[in-house]
């Protein structure tokens, strides 16, 4: 029996998310297809087949087909072909469903909850789709043999990039941390997807840490070894809450953050303030929330995180 799973969307989180489904589908017997452009680089830990999505897919090829709404006019059409041919193996994953949008929502599909995050909901739906007897967050890592769990106990990752510009902590305000974690005696190495790389080059001067990770796998075991992590909001901590990393996540929207926070282990979430809004010419909130996040708010948030892993 095969499955196609489809994350609709180009950022590697969503995709990352929606391996929880994949790992229930193989418990079932399932051989599962991941159609995706960026995540092919994580195969080695994973028993799925990572594929990049054409948009000539033969879905006859498949006992079962999982796409994730992505409210563009293709999956849209797909929709209405699967309805009004009444076929029964095509399933929508709806990470938001609104009835005036997308219709009444069919018995095939599955819809979160909007009052948990992402990750809680999902698996809450999958409890009920498969019918569990309880509710799994696993996606089917597979951790080698030869990586350890912490080996680098004063490591602290941390992951200055992000695929949205305005979701960026500015790289200075990066530098001041790892600098203050240094002279407490934490070894500290800056992760960025290798594209990105020549940017940071000036970390490496200062005496930190650059490696040069080619494959999302790598990043994967690399942060697996390491004792801490400090980013903005992205896959990278989604990776680092699945691994029980501690994690200090940098967010620029409080209310967003809420649905998308990574909810695998507790991470420690730094936001704004909640009272910056944006002005019509004026969008502070979007714009120029680094300006409101310190970096001793940051360094507060890892200190808490270390008192509560009885560490100080």
């Amino acid at each position: 029996m095969k499955v196609a799973v489809i994350p609709n969307s180009e950022n590697i989180g969503d995709s990352f998310l929606l391996l929880t489904l994949c790992h229930q589908l193989k418990k079932k017997g399932y051989e599962v297809d991941v159609f995706h452009n960026k995540i092919s680089t994580i195969q080695s830990l994973f028993s799925y087949n990572f594929k990049k999505y054409d948009d000539n897919l033969d879905f006859s090829l498949y006992d079962k087909i999982y796409i994730q709404h992505n409210n563009k006019e293709k999956t849209e059409n797909i929709k209405k072909i699967r309805d009004r041919k009444s076929l029964q193996n095509i399933h929508f994953i709806y990470f938001t469903h609104k009835e005036s949008k997308h219709g009444k929502l069919s018995n095939l599909d599955i819809k979160l909850d909007p009052n948990s995050t992402m990750l809680n909901g999902l698996c809450k739906e999958l409890k009920s789709h498969f019918n569990l007897k309880k509710e799994e967050k696993e996606i089917g890592i597979k951790i080698p043999k030869n990586s350890k769990y912490k080996k680098h106990k004063k490591r602290v990752i941390i992951y200055s990039s992000s695929k949205s510009l305005y979701k960026k902590y500015p790289l200075k305000k990066f530098i001041k941390i790892a600098k203050k974690l240094k002279l407490r005696g934490y070894q500290v190495s800056f992760c960025v997807p290798i594209e990105e790389r020549k940017k940071y080059l000036e970390v490496l001067q200062l005496g930190f840490d650059l490696p040069a990770m080619f494959l999302i796998s790598d990043f994967a075991m690399y942060l697996h070894e390491s004792s801490y992590f400090i980013g903005n909001d992205s896959f990278a901590s989604h990776l680092a809450s699945y691994l029980k990393i501690p994690s200090i996540v940098i967010s620029s929207n409080i209310d967003k953050v809420k649905r998308w926070k990574p909810s695998w282990n507790e991470s420690k979430i730094v936001t704004p303030p909640s009272y910056l809004f944006n002005f019509k010419y004026l969008p502070i909130k979007d714009k120029y929330w680094q300006m409101f996040v310190t970096t001793n708010k940051i360094l507060k948030s890892f200190n808490q995180s270390l008192k509560a892993i009885n560490i100080i």
